[in-house]
C-alpha cells in the first residue's frame, strides 16, 4: 500500500513543504533599520527635552530685556526703513513705470539698425549694378613686378658722377 504518512504533501503534487528562508544581508538591513528608528526617536526626544530644559530660564529673562531694549529695537526698524526698504522701493516703482518707455525705445532702436543695413545693402548694390567697381590702388611690389615685365632689354650700366664742392666767396 502507501508507506507515506497523509499528512505531509506528496513530492510529485508540486507543492512546496516549507518556504525557503530570506538571506542573512536582508535580515542585518531589517535590524539596522529598526535600531535606527528606535535610536531616532530616542536622541530626538531627549535633545527636544534638554533644549527645552536649558532655555525656559532663558524665556522668564526675555520679556524684561524686550521691554528694556525696546528703544533700540524701534530705531533700527526706522533705520532698516529708511535706508533700505524705502530707497528699494522708490527705485523699484522707477523701473515698474520707466519699463514700458524701455522697451519703446529699444525696439524703435533696433528697428532702425535693421532699416539702416537694408538701406546699406540695397545702395551698394545699386552701386555695383550701375557703376563700374573702382581700380583697387597697385601697391609698390606690383608696380615693380610689373615694370620688370615690360622690360625686356639688359639693364643699363651706371655711370659714375663726379661732384665737386665749391667755396663761396664772402664778401667781407
Amino acid at each position: 500500500m502507501n508507506s507515506q504518512p497523509a499528512l505531509l504533501p506528496k513530492p510529485d503534487s508540486g507543492t512546496v513543504a516549507a518556504s525557503s528562508p530570506s538571506p542573512p544581508i536582508v535580515e542585518l538591513a531589517r535590524f539596522l533599520a529598526h535600531l535606527f528608528t528606535v535610536s531616532y526617536r530616542f536622541f530626538s526626544q531627549t535633545t527636544l527635552t534638554l533644549v527645552l530644559s536649558i532655555f525656559a530660564p532663558l524665556t522668564l529673562i526675555y520679556s524684561p530685556i524686550s521691554y528694556l531694549l525696546a528703544p533700540v529695537f524701534v530705531f533700527l526698524r526706522v533705520l532698516l526703513d529708511l535706508f533700505i526698504f524705502t530707497p528699494y522701493a522708490i527705485a523699484a516703482s522707477i523701473a515698474r513705470n520707466v519699463y514700458p518707455i524701455y522697451v519703446f525705445v529699444g525696439t524703435a532702436l533696433l528697428c532702425a539698425i535693421c532699416v539702416g543695413l537694408v538701406a546699406r545693402a540695397i545702395s551698394s548694390s545699386i552701386q555695383h549694378v550701375l557703376f563700374a567697381p573702382p581700380e583697387q590702388p597697385v601697391s609698390p611690389n606690383e608696380a615693380k613686378s610689373e615694370k620688370s615685365s615690360l622690360k625686356t632689354s639688359a639693364p643699363k650700366p651706371r655711370v659714375k658722377k663726379r661732384v665737386s664742392i665749391k667755396k663761396e666767396r664772402d664778401g667781407y
